[in-house]
């Protein structure tokens, strides 16, 4: 069996790195490193072309979506056998599909259990575990390789603050952020309106909403809408508020697919990569890809 670990080195702690490369090594994997962004795709394509077995991507949330889309390029998704190495800055990922730890990652990869996974897609873009616009986006836009390399996962918050302090200082309601979303089908929607944000994700939890989301396998993605964005306390309690059912503010809800509209190029974020667009068409790829999973994921 044929084995590729597609090492990002800058992603993360450079320990984490080191530790994930020399145990492929050991255990007869080929490791292929990346220079600069891009390269991840480049090389997960390659290997998808040249029919590895297991392509493995080291790094964070960004490498994998990478990985992912190499390998959907190829046409080899349901073909090929995915698997991530938690080596990156957000690993939220491989928490999701029951991966803590480097060792643990080759563990599950070896077990041999594999789950057909859900992917999320955003007109030509394919995203493992969330879609964001408004704020999130912009958070993660702001956020640098460097403090994410040396602050972590509070980078994010970091990276936020010049942009919600902007919107914070502002006394015009045109100044943040202004979508229109529709979530669920044209013919029947369940919710049409202006929003602030839309979060949507494809798995266990977004980044900073503490509860828990659908499974990754049910053909549905978990979408919260932060309306009304003239009231600027939505934008500083978006938290806190996710956590209260009864919120004027927000709604969440399941759905297959969405829209979302913009009125001049704006950010969104797809696992953490950035893009801009004026409109996304979002829906669910059913069991799309092949994932090694760990013992604790939940389906």
């Amino acid at each position: 069996m044929r084995r590729l670990l597609v090492n990002n080195p800058v992603s993360g702690n450079h320990r984490s790195t080191t530790l994930a490369c020399e145990i492929a090594r050991d255990r007869g994997y080929q490791v292929w490193d990346t220079e600069k962004p891009g390269d991840a795709f480049e090389l997960a394509h390659r290997a998808a072309v040249e029919g590895v077995d297991a392509i493995i991507a080291s790094g964070g949330d960004g490498t994998v979506n990478e990985v992912i889309h190499g390998v959907d390029h190829a046409g080899m998704l349901r073909k090929s056998r995915l698997g991530v190495v938690p080596t990156g800055t957000g690993n939220g990922f491989a928490k999701d599909i029951g991966i803590s730890s480097v060792r643990s990652a080759f563990d599950a990869i070896e077990s041999g259990h594999v789950r057909l996974l859900d992917l999320g897609t955003a007109n030509d873009h394919l995203f493992i575990k969330t879609c964001s616009s408004g704020f999130p986006a912009t958070l993660s836009a702001h956020t640098t390789h460097e403090m994410k390399r040396f602050f972590g996962l509070t980078a994010y918050g970091l990276g936020a603050v010049p942009s919600a302090l902007d919107a914070l200082q502002s006394q015009h309601a045109d100044t943040l952020p202004k979508l229109h979303a529709r979530v669920g089908s044209e013919d029947d929607p369940m919710w049409t309106g202006t929003a602030a944000m839309v979060l949507i994700g494809n798995s266990r939890r977004f980044p900073g909403l503490r509860y828990r989301q659908a499974p990754m396998e049910d053909g549905l993605l978990e979408v919260v809408v932060v309306k009304r964005p003239s009231v600027v306390q939505t934008l500083r309690r978006a938290e806190p508020l996710a956590m209260r059912f009864d919120s004027p503010y927000l709604l969440r809800t399941q759905t297959a697919e969405l829209e979302i509209e913009a009125p001049a190029p704006t950010l969104f974020s797809l696992d953490g990569e950035i893009i801009e667009r004026t409109h996304l068409t979002i829906s669910v790829r059913p069991k799309a890809v092949q994932f090694c999973v760990g013992d604790q994921y939940e389906y």
